[in-house]
């Protein structure tokens, strides 16, 4: 009788492990592209993984330059929800690099590959699967 409890609890179990282990659809990199505090056109890298990631922001010829302490820097993401059409979540920036500005971006599913949105302020924002 106790080999069979064990065996329940331990299929029980590795059901449970396999189901978290389940990949988010939006899981693997995109490229962002958005207006920057210049009006000029920014990229950006996400990369997913779950209920977590990074954001980087890449450096563009001219308007970004090194001076900015912000560019070129991974930042911790973290997916606040999802749904089938949309997904949020948070840009913690200032915890890698205190001065860097956290965000938050709302992300409407448009295909497998494409995703547009918006960040916490109003900026539009659209992300390639690369």
């Amino acid at each position: 009788m106790n080999k069979i409890r064990f065996f329940l609890l331990g299929s029980a179990l590795l059901a449970t492990i396999a189901s978290a282990q389940e990949s988010f659809p939006y899981d693997g990199k995109w490229r962002a592209s958005f207006r920057g505090p210049g009006g000029e056109q920014a990229t950006a890298e996400l990369a997913l993984k779950g209920t977590g990631g990074t954001w980087r922001y890449v450096p563009n010829r001219g308007h970004m330059n090194s001076r900015y302490p912000c560019l070129d820097r991974e930042f911790p993401v973290v997916v606040r929800s999802t749904s089938a059409s949309e997904f949020k979540f948070d840009i913690d920036a200032s915890k890698e690099l205190p001065g860097c500005k956290d965000r938050s971006v709302t992300v409407k599913v448009l295909d497998s590959k494409n995703l547009e949105g918006q960040f916490g302020d109003g900026v539009v924002l659209k992300l390639t699967r690369e």
